[in-house]
C-alpha cells in the first residue's frame, strides 16, 4: 500500500528541499563569481603590468639582471608590486615550474607554508639585448585578504538567509495547519457520522477555503443523491411488492373459484380475470426489465411522434376500461419531435394511460401531444382514490418520474376545474 503523508510533513519536506536548494545556489553563485572575479582581476593586472614592462624594456640592456620591478614602489606588508623575473632559478620553490606554465596566461599560486600568494604569468619581452623569457610575479595577498573578507560578508548573508528561511518555514507550517485543520475536522465528522445519517454536514470551524467549501457542498449533494436513491428504492420495493401481489392474489382467487364451480360462464369470467391479471403483471415485469437495461439517458436522434403511436399505446390498456363508463381519445397539435427511444416512451406514456384507465371511473381520458409536452387528462372523471393523485399511483408513476429524470423531462400534476386530474410531461422543443 502506498504510504500517505500528512500535509504538514509534506510542507516541511518540500520547504526544506527548496531552502537547501536556495542556499546551495547562493553558495555556488558566490564561489563561481569569486573565482571568475579573481581570474579577471589577476589577468587584467598582469596585462597592464606587461604593457608597462614592454615600454620599460624596449631599449633596456637587461644583461645579468635577475629581475626588474615594473612599478618601483616601497614594499608593503601585503603588496610588493609587480616584478619581471629573468632568472628563473631565483623563483621560490613552491611556485609552479616555468616550463609547466602556459604562455601569456595568469596563474594563481599560494604557499601553504608561508601563506604567500602570487599571480604569475610566463611571457616574452623585446629588450635592448634581444628577446628574453620572463615571468611576471605579482603579489596577490591583498586580494586574498579581500577575498576572505568577501567570504565573511557572504557567510553573514547566508546566515541571515538561513534565519529568514527558518522563520518562513515556521510561518508556512502555521498557515498549512490553519488551512488543513478544517479538512481534518471535516474528515473526523465523516468518520463519526452514522451510516444511516444522511443529513448535510455543516462547514467545519476555522479558516474555510473556497476549495473546502466546494468539497463539503459536493459531498452534501452526493449524500442527497444517495438519500434520494434510498428513498426511491424503498418506494420501489413497497410499490413493487403491492403491484405484484395484487395480480397474484387475483389469479389465486380466480383459480379457487374455478375449482369450486361448474358454471361455464362463471369459469370464463374467472379465466378473463386471470388473463387480465397476467397481462398486468407481464407489463409490469417488462417495464422493470426495460428500465434495468444499460440506457442512462444518452442522447438519441430526434424522432417524430405520431397519433397512431399514441393510439397503439392506449389500445394496450383498454382492458382496464371493462365495466366503466370511461372513454378515451387522442389529439395531435402539430408534429412534435422527441429524443427518446420508442421502448422507453411506450413505458412512460403507457404508465400514465394505465394510471388514468385504472383509477378513473367515468368521463373521458384525453391524450394530447404538443410541440413541447404531452398531457393525459381525465377531465370530469370520478376517481376511485383521489388522495394520492399528485404523489402518483403505485409503481407506475414512480417509474414515470425515473424515466423523466433520465432524459431531462419534467412531470406536472394539476387538478381540472370540472373534476379529474391532468398529468403533463414537458420535454425540450426541437428547433
Amino acid at each position: 500500500m502506498k504510504r500517505v503523508y500528512s500535509a504538514k510533513f509534506l510542507t516541511f519536506t518540500y520547504f526544506s528541499v527548496v531552502a537547501f536548494a536556495l542556499i546551495a545556489i547562493h553558495v555556488s553563485v558566490y564561489w563561481h563569481t569569486t573565482e571568475e572575479l579573481e581570474q579577471l582581476y589577476g589577468q587584467n593586472r598582469l596585462d597592464k603590468a606587461r604593457e608597462q614592462a614592454e615600454r620599460m624594456l624596449a631599449n633596456t640592456i637587461v644583461g645579468e639582471q635577475v629581475s626588474v620591478r615594473v612599478r618601483p614602489q616601497e614594499n608593503t606588508e601585503y603588496d610588493r608590486g609587480t616584478e619581471v623575473v629573468f632568472d628563473f632559478s631565483t623563483l621560490p620553490n613552491w611556485l609552479p615550474a616555468p616550463d609547466q606554465l602556459p604562455w601569456d596566461e595568469g596563474v594563481e599560486a599560494v604557499s601553504e607554508a608561508t601563506g604567500e600568494a602570487y599571480y604569475i604569468m610566463k611571457t616574452r619581452f623585446e629588450t635592448g639585448d634581444g628577446v628574453r623569457d620572463a615571468i611576471l610575479l605579482m603579489d596577490f595577498r591583498l586580494y586574498e585578504i579581500s577575498e576572505d573578507q568577501l567570504f565573511a560578508s557572504h557567510a553573514k548573508q547566508i546566515a541571515i538567509s538561513g534565519i529568514l528561511l527558518v522563520i518562513s518555514l515556521f510561518i508556512v507550517i502555521k498557515i498549512s495547519a490553519r488551512l488543513t485543520d478544517p479538512i481534518s475536522r471535516f474528515a473526523n465528522s465523516l468518520a463519526k457520522k452514522p451510516a444511516e445519517n444522511l443529513e448535510p454536514l455543516p462547514l467545519p470551524k476555522g479558516t474555510v477555503t473556497r476549495e473546502l467549501a466546494e468539497l463539503v457542498d459536493t459531498f452534501n449533494r452526493y449524500e442527497e443523491r444517495i438519500r434520494s436513491l434510498l428513498e426511491r428504492e424503498r418506494s420501489f420495493s413497497r410499490y413493487a411488492s403491492h403491484e405484484l401481489r395484487t395480480p397474484l392474489t387475483v389469479m389465486r382467487g380466480a383459480l379457487t373459484l374455478m375449482e369450486e364451480s361448474d358454471d361455464a360462464a362463471f369459469i370464463a369470467l374467472q379465466r378473463k380475470r386471470m388473463n387480465d391479471a397476467l397481462v398486468e403483471m407481464s407489463e409490469l415485469i417488462e417495464t422493470l426489465l426495460n428500465l434495468s437495461k444499460n440506457d442512462n439517458g444518452d442522447p438519441h436522434a430526434p424522432r417524430e411522434l405520431t397519433q397512431p403511436e399514441l393510439e397503439a399505446i392506449a389500445h394496450e390498456h383498454e382492458y382496464l376500461l371493462a365495466g366503466k363508463k370511461l372513454s378515451w381519445k387522442t389529439r395531435m397539435h402539430g408534429s412534435p419531435f422527441i429524443m427518446m427511444p420508442e421502448a422507453a416512451f411506450r413505458i412512460l406514456l403507457g404508465n400514465l394511460v394505465r394510471n388514468a384507465f385504472r383509477y378513473a371511473q367515468s368521463g373521458e381520458v384525453l391524450i394530447e401531444a404538443f410541440s413541447d409536452r404531452i398531457s393525459v387528462s381525465d377531465a370530469g372523471a370520478e376517481h376511485a382514490d383521489s388522495e394520492h393523485i399528485q404523489e402518483g399511483y403505485g409503481l407506475g408513476l414512480l417509474l414515470v418520474r425515473d424515466i423523466c429524470n433520465r432524459y431531462g423531462w419534467h412531470t406536472e400534476y394539476t387538478g381540472n376545474e370540472d373534476g379529474g386530474w391532468t398529468t403533463t410531461i414537458r420535454f425540450p422543443e426541437m428547433p
